[in-house]
């Protein structure tokens, strides 16, 4: 529990360079966003929605992120 969040909050702790080329990444991005209650507050949890390559760099970091949680 809690992993996606504190992997989205690894990530941008991040300074992130994205190649041109790499459109959909570059959407999904700029699209990201968090999930909202119905006056507008936004709540601590990730709209779970076009967000694979997100995942995808997640995932790769997966290592580093262990060595940051246990330092």
């Amino acid at each position: 529990p809690g992993s996606v969040e504190f992997g989205i909050q690894f990530l941008r702790r991040m300074k992130i360079c994205v190649d041109p080329s790499c459109a959909d990444l570059i959407r999904e991005l700029r699209a990201y966003k968090y999930k909202e209650d119905r006056n507008g507050n936004i709540l601590p949890e990730p709209v779970d929605q076009d967000n694979h390559w997100i995942d995808a760099m997640r995932y790769a970091l997966e290592d580093d992120m262990l060595e940051t949680k246990v330092s």
